[in-house]
C-alpha cells in the first residue's frame, strides 16, 4: 500500500475509533442514528378497468381459485413507481370480494397475482386510544418492486386505497431500549427491536396484570424471502401498522420467521405483559405470536413451530400459567366473535382463527397441538430461572414520611430474608416474611415499613436485600413525593419534560406558600447544575386557592443544552425564600438525542513554511471547546476549537463563545492540500468541513 493510503486508512481509523468510543460509553437508547427507515404512504386506486377474458385466464393459470373472481371484477396499474417493499389495499369497510394484487419487481418480470388476506379482526381494543374503524389487508412483501396491479370487485372500488411502504436510509429515531434479564433472555435466544432498527413508537405501551393466553398468527406477507431479508420486512409491517392503519406500534408481541428465528415486536419491554394489537377484543392479558410467511397453503417448518412453542413458553413462566390447563378469558371490546365481558373457556394457546373470524394462521393451526405441548416443555424449563430475587411493589410519599412494600425470595430455606430501605440518609431494616400475592413471590416473603423524617419534595426510596440467598441484590430506587408537614417549604408541580438534540427541557410551577415573590428553581442535569431560572412566567396550573392568594406568575421553563445524547436524571430543586427548607421539586429521566458535530473550515492563508488555518467547530451534546483534525496532506493536527467568537455564541444561545479555530501550522514549501474535520462528542460521527488546495512559500 503507498505510503499516503495507510495514511488515510490510519486517519478514518482514528476517526472511527473516536466514534466507537464515544457511543460504547452511553447506554443504548432511543435516540438519532442512521437507519434504514421504512414509512407507508397511500394513494387513489389506478383508473380501474374491466378484467378481460385473458386476464380472467392468466388468474385462474395463476392459482386463483375462480370463487375468487367475478364478472363485475375490475383492474389498475400504475406502471412506474418509486421502489416499494410491501403493498396492501386499505379500505372502508370490509370488501365483498377478494382483492388481488401483483407487482414487477425491479429486477425482473411480473409476479403471479396473490389474493390479500383482509383482518377485520386484526387491530387494537375498540376502547384502545390507538384503535381505528379502517380496514386494511395484510401488507404483501415484493421488495424491492416499481409497478403493481391490483383487481378487485365494481363494488369495493369506492374508498379504497393501495398504500406501499418504501425504505430510506435516513437519520432518524430508532428504538434501542435494552432488555432486563440479559442472562434469562439467552435461554429465549430472542433477537431484540434494536436487532431490525423499530422505529420508537408514538406512544408509551399499555401493560396488564399478566399474560394468560397466546394468539398464533402468520403474516400472509409471503414467502419468499431470505434471512436477510427479515429486519426489512418487519420494518415494512411496522410501517405497515403505524402509517397506515394508525397504531401506536408493531401489532404483535413477537414474530417468528420461517428459519426459527425470534423477533422483539411490540415495544414496552419483551418481559412485560404489553398489550398488543393482534386480536381485537382480546388484546389485554394475551401474547400474540406472528410466523412471517403466507401459510395458507404453506407448511411451516419445525424451527418456526419450536420458536414459537418457546416464547409462549416463557412468557407464561413468567406469569406463572400452567400451560397444561383452559382459561376463562374475558374479552373487551371489539372482539368479533366474543360478547365483552363474558369469560369464554379457551385452550391456553389458540390460532387468530379460534377467536375471530379469520383463515389465519393458515396452516399453523394445525401444529398449534404439537405448540402447546413444547409450550409446556419449555415453560416448565425456564420456570426455575425466573423466580426473582426480590421486588419493590409499590412506595407513597407522606408527611415527613415514605413507605414502601415488596418482597424478597430466599431460595436458600434457612429463614426470611431482611431488606435493607434508605431514603433521604434514613435507614430501615425489615424482614421479609409477610403473606403476599406479588407474582413470582413465594409464599409469606413480603415486606412492608415506613421511614420518618424525610425531607420535603422529591426522594427516592431504595432496598438491597441483605441476608438470605439472594444476599446483596440491589431491588432498585423508586421516586415518591414528600409533603412538608409545617405546610412552610416551597412546592409545585411539573408541566412537561422532552429531549432534543443535545439539549433537555423541563418546565412547571413553583412557589413559596409565605410570598408572593417568584422563587428560583435550579436544574440538574445528571447532578450538575445546569441552569438557574426564575418561576415567573404564566401558569394554568396552580390550584385556585393558590392562584387567588399567591397569583399565576410561578410558572418555569428551562432548556438545558450541551448535554450528551442518552438517559438523562433531570431535577429541579426550588429554593426557599423564608421558613422551611430548599425541595427537590422533581427527577425525571429525559433523553437527549445525539448530534453532529457543526462547523466551518473558512481560511487557510500561507507564509513562509506556514499554513495559518481559521474556522469554528462545536458539537451541541457539550458547551466544552472540542476538537478539530487539521490535514495537511499526509499529516495530521488535533487542535482545541476555543478561540473567541462572538458571532458563534449569537448563534448557538447557550454554547458560549469559545468554539473558534485559528491555527498556524508548519508545512514544507510547494502545493499542499488542507483538509478541516471538526470532531464527534457523544453520539455521532466525525464530519469534514471541507479541502483547500494551498501553495507553501
Amino acid at each position: 500500500m503507498p505510503k499516503h493510503n495507510r495514511r488515510r486508512a490510519l486517519i478514518r481509523r482514528i476517526l472511527i475509533a473516536g466514534v466507537a468510543g464515544a457511543v460504547a460509553a452511553l447506554v443504548p437508547i432511543a435516540g438519532l442514528n442512521f437507519e434504514a427507515v421504512a414509512s407507508a404512504s397511500t394513494s387513489e386506486l389506478p383508473t380501474m378497468l374491466p378484467v378481460s377474458p385473458e386476464d380472467t385466464a392468466e388468474m385462474v393459470a395463476q392459482g386463483v381459485s375462480e370463487s375468487d373472481l367475478g364478472s363485475s371484477r375490475l383492474v389498475g396499474q400504475v406502471e412506474e413507481s418509486e421502489p416499494f417493499t410491501m403493498i396492501g389495499v386499505k379500505l372502508r369497510k370490509t370488501p365483498l370480494g377478494s382483492i388481488l394484487i401483483r407487482t414487477r419487481s425491479v429486477h425482473s418480470d411480473w409476479s403471479g397475482w396473490k389474493v390479500l388476506e383482509v383482518e377485520a379482526e386484526e387491530g387494537p381494543d375498540s376502547s384502545s386510544d390507538e384503535f381505528t374503524r379502517s380496514v386494511s389487508s395484510e401488507p404483501v412483501w415484493v421488495g424491492p418492486a416499481s409497478a403493481y396491479e391490483v383487481s378487485m370487485l365494481a363494488s369495493d372500488v369506492d374508498d379504497a386505497q393501495v398504500v406501499v411502504v418504501r425504505e430510506e436510509l435516513e437519520r432518524s429515531v430508532v428504538d434501542a431500549t435494552p432488555l432486563a434479564d440479559a442472562e434469562i433472555l439467552n435461554g429465549v435466544n430472542l433477537n431484540e427491536r434494536s436487532a431490525w432498527s423499530a422505529r420508537a413508537p408514538k406512544s408509551s405501551p399499555n401493560v396488564a396484570a399478566k399474560v394468560t393466553l397466546a394468539v398464533v398468527h402468520h403474516s400472509d406477507s409471503g414467502n419468499n424471502y431470505s434471512q436477510s431479508q427479515v429486519p426489512s420486512i418487519l420494518r415494512g409491517i411496522q410501517a405497515y401498522h403505524m402509517d397506515s392503519r394508525g397504531w401506536d406500534d408493531i401489532g404483535y408481541n413477537f414474530i417468528v420467521d420461517k428459519y426459527g428465528t425470534l423477533w422483539e415486536g411490540r415495544s414496552g419491554g419483551a418481559d412485560l405483559p404489553v398489550v398488543g394489537a393482534h386480536a381485537s377484543g382480546l388484546n389485554t392479558g394475551s401474547v400474540g405470536v406472528m410466523v412471517l410467511g403466507d401459510y395458507t397453503a404453506a407448511t411451516p417448518s419445525n424451527a418456526a413451530v419450536e420458536s414459537v412453542s418457546r416464547v409462549i413458553g416463557w412468557k407464561f413462566a413468567i406469569s406463572g400459567v400452567d400451560t397444561s390447563t383452559r382459561v376463562d378469558f374475558t374479552p373487551g371490546s371489539g372482539s368479533p366473535r366474543f360478547a365483552p365481558g363474558v369469560a369464554v373457556n379457551l385452550p391456553r394457546v389458540v390460532g387468530h382463527g379460534d377467536v375471530g373470524y379469520t383463515s389465519c394462521p393458515g396452516s399453523v393451526s394445525g401444529r398449534l397441538a404439537d405448540i402447546r405441548t413444547r409450550s409446556l416443555d419449555w415453560s416448565r424449563w425456564f420456570a426455575p430461572l425466573l423466580v426473582p430475587p426480590g421486588k419493590i411493589i409499590s412506595t407513597t410519599g407522606g408527611s415527613g414520611s415514605v413507605s414502601i412494600t415488596g418482597f424478597a425470595n430466599n431460595s436458600s430455606g434457612t429463614g426470611a430474608a431482611t431488606v435493607r430501605v434508605t431514603s433521604d440518609g434514613k435507614t430501615l431494616n425489615l424482614t421479609a416474611n409477610q403473606a403476599t400475592s406479588a407474582v413470582g413471590a413465594k409464599p409469606n416473603t413480603g415486606f412492608s415499613g415506613s421511614l420518618s423524617g424525610i425531607r420535603p419534595g422529591f426522594q427516592r426510596v431504595c432496598a438491597v436485600i441483605t441476608s438470605g440467598s439472594a444476599s446483596g441484590t440491589d431491588l432498585g430506587c423508586w421516586g415518591v413525593i414528600v409533603a412538608d408537614p409545617t405546610g412552610k417549604s416551597p412546592v409545585g408541580g411539573l408541566a412537561g419534560f422532552s429531549g432534543g438534540m443535545g439539549s433537555v427541557y423541563i418546565g412547571g410551577w413553583a412557589f413559596d406558600p409565605e410570598t408572593s415573590d417568584p422563587v428560583l428553581v435550579d436544574i440538574t442535569v445528571d447532578g450538575v447544575l445546569k441552569r438557574t431560572v426564575y418561576a415567573d412566567e404564566q401558569t394554568p396550573y396552580m390550584s385556585p386557592a393558590d392562584a387567588g392568594r399567591l397569583g399565576t406568575a410561578h410558572g418555569f421553563s428551562a432548556t438545558s443544552v450541551g448535554v450528551l445524547a442518552g438517559n438523562r436524571d433531570v431535577c429541579a430543586k426550588i429554593r426557599n425564600l423564608h421558613a422551611g427548607q430548599d425541595v427537590t421539586l422533581t427527577c425525571v429521566t429525559v433523553t437527549a438525542v445525539g448530534a453532529l458535530p457543526e462547523g466551518s473550515f473558512e481560511t487557510a492563508k500561507t507564509g513562509t513554511g506556514t499554513i495559518t488555518v481559521t474556522g469554528w467547530a462545536l458539537d451541541r451534546e457539550t458547551q466544552s471547546s472540542t476538537n478539530v483534525l487539521i490535514t495537511v496532506d499526509d499529516v495530521w493536527h488535533v487542535v482545541l476549537a476555543d478561540k473567541y467568537r462572538s458571532d458563534i455564541a449569537t448563534a448557538y444561545p447557550g454554547y458560549g463563545p469559545y468554539h473558534g479555530v485559528s491555527e498556524t501550522i508548519s508545512a514544507a514549501k510547494g502545493g499542499r492540500k488542507v483538509c478541516f474535520f471538526p470532531l464527534n462528542v457523544g453520539d455521532g460521527t466525525n464530519v469534514q468541513s471541507g479541502c483547500t488546495n494551498v501553495v507553501v512559500k
